[in-house]
């Protein structure tokens, strides 16, 4: 052990410019797209889901075990683990498509990520902010269950509602 990179059993040595060697221990998982990947501690941290079945504390972590998240793709835990990773960086957030926010919303209260559960859904009520409501069915994928004679009845009993809406 000591080359960068090289691990046993689920810990890694790794040396940050003008530091000693130091253990950073990580967890292994498989995505729901079949991908092993590993997770530092300090982020599997905030994974409730997966943090209950580990002793954090713990100087050595069974690299055996492999937890499975069914529930998570590589692409969105890449996400995940960057931006933890990176404090919650707003920008990094604001750059994330409709779809990688929804996928990381889900993700995100799959693992039990209360942090990272409230970024997302702030980041997706701004986008969804005084949009019309098309705009927002269409985000969601919601079918419109109205008859075109009950909608126009609700918009007209609620008129103020649909006021001051922006443009998709």
């Amino acid at each position: 052990m000591g080359e960068r990179g090289e691990s046993s059993k689920g810990v890694t040595m790794k040396k940050e410019e003008g530091e000693e060697w130091k253990k950073v221990k990580k967890v292994k998982v498989v995505t729901s797209d079949g991908v092993t990947m590993e997770v530092e501690i300090l982020i599997v941290k905030e994974m409730k889901t997966i943090e209950t079945f580990i002793n954090t504390s713990d100087t050595d972590i069974d690299s055996s075990i492999i937890f499975p998240l069914p529930n998570v793709t590589s692409h969105i835990l890449n996400l995940i683990m960057e931006l933890v990773s990176r404090e919650y960086d707003q920008e990094l957030v604001n750059r994330l498509s409709h779809d990688e926010l929804k996928e990381m919303f889900l993700a995100a209260d799959y693992l039990n990520m209360k942090t990272l559960l409230g970024c997302i859904a702030a980041a997706i009520a701004n986008v969804i902010k005084n949009k019309s409501v098309e705009f927002v069915r269409n985000f969601f994928h919601i079918s419109n269950d109205f008859t075109p004679e009950e909608e126009a009845e609700i918009r007209k009993a609620n008129e103020w509602a649909f006021q001051g809406v922006d443009k998709d």
